[in-house]
């Protein structure tokens, strides 16, 4: 799945918080990410986050 076809079909369907709280990150990365958790099994810190996010984001984390 690309994320042309996610931004498409699933970002628009994706509820909005009362105070429409703006995310720093790329919600199609996150959704990404979420994605490859479900399909492999693999644990949330052997994610390969690298590959989803730009270095600010994993500066960022830790």
């Amino acid at each position: 799945m690309g994320k042309d076809t996610i931004n498409k079909w699933i970002i628009p369907f994706l509820s909005v918080g009362k105070r429409e709280f703006k995310s720093n990150f790329d919600l199609t990365s996150i959704f990404l990410s979420i994605l490859k958790k479900l399909k492999t099994g693999v644990q949330w810190r052997e994610l390969p986050i690298e590959s989803y996010f730009e270095k600010g984001f994993i500066l960022k984390i830790y």
